[in-house]
């Protein structure tokens, strides 16, 4: 049985810590350390210390998200429509 995402909300700030191998939740912390990185927002390092993973395996991560984003128009549109969305 997984364990269930914890949450912390320091400040009011809701913070999500996901903490599984999932795939759907390695890639969900591949994309908020690709938007991370391209929106200048926080380091690899400091993403990876959030999500309590070692940087290199985030960077790897970040790496195939940035080739899927080459390979495939729908990926690619779905990532710009969330940078959209946290820049307004």
């Amino acid at each position: 049985m997984a364990r269930k995402p914890r949450i912390h909300i320091p400040g009011g700030l809701y913070h999500v810590i996901l903490k599984s191998t999932n795939r759907e939740l390695v890639y969900a912390r591949g994309i908020i350390g690709y938007l991370a990185s391209e929106l200048g927002t926080a380091s690899l390092k400091e993403v990876a210390q959030v999500f309590n993973r070692d940087q290199s395996t985030l960077s790897k991560l970040v790496l195939k998200i940035k080739e899927g984003l080459k390979e495939t128009e729908e990926h690619e549109n779905r990532v710009h429509k969330i940078i959209s969305n946290l820049t307004e």
